[in-house]
């Protein structure tokens, strides 16, 4: 018979037909890579992707991405300093949700505009003096807020779970969840959340 035509189509692959049918070896990186952006500080996170095709990055600076070219959309002047890995967005693809600190270094969840970055609310995080502006402070947000069609809900490094509605106001606070660390808030279709907790104990 004729041999099977095992070329995908990837050029990131060396294709070859083997005894047992195709093999697919990996080449070189470089050759595969099709754009590069060159942004301002440390990408700690996955990039979000929209159904437009845009790239969201958390950066220094949140950031939108042509995924055709790799061009630079536009870049937020008003979120500048990211405590999220990456953003979440918005059921209609209008609003970006993201942990971030403002200019006096307080932790805060910002809504912002998917066109160009604009910061459309901000939500400060935390209750009395249990805040302390800094890397360590218990109220940045260290994980992805999660969007669902009733709220966006945020986890803060220790000093609980939000909910937070679509237009920046509070619906309630959990107090009692501590010791989050960068877990997000999970939610399932019967209403329940979960989240994971650091006890303390070495397990």
């Amino acid at each position: 018979g004729q041999p099977k035509d095992c070329d995908d189509g990837n050029p990131c692959t060396t294709d070859s037909c083997g005894v047992d049918g195709c093999e697919y070896v990996a080449g070189d990186v470089a050759s595969c890579v099709l754009w590069e952006a060159q942004l301002t500080g440390f990408i700690s996170g996955p990039p979000t992707l929209t159904s437009d095709d845009t790239v969201y990055v958390a950066a220094n600076m949140l950031t939108a991405i042509s995924s055709s070219d790799g061009s630079v959309l536009w870049e937020s002047t008003d979120v500048v300093d990211c405590t999220s890995p990456s953003p979440s967005i918005s059921l209609d693809g209008e609003s970006l949700y993201i942990g971030d600190v403002d200019s006096e270094g307080k932790a805060r969840l910002s809504s912002v505009a998917t066109t160009n970055g604009t910061l459309k609310w901000e939500y400060p995080v935390g209750v009395g003096d249990k805040c302390k502006p800094g890397p360590n402070d218990p109220c940045r947000i260290p994980s992805i807020p999660t969007c669902t069609d009733s709220a966006v809900y945020i986890a803060t490094q220790s000093a609980g779970v939000y909910a937070v509605s679509f237009d920046g106001k509070s619906y309630w606070h959990q107090g009692q969840a501590l010791g989050i660390g960068r877990s997000a808030v999970v939610s399932s279709n019967t209403g329940n959340f979960y989240i994971g907790l650091y006890s303390g104990e070495e397990k």
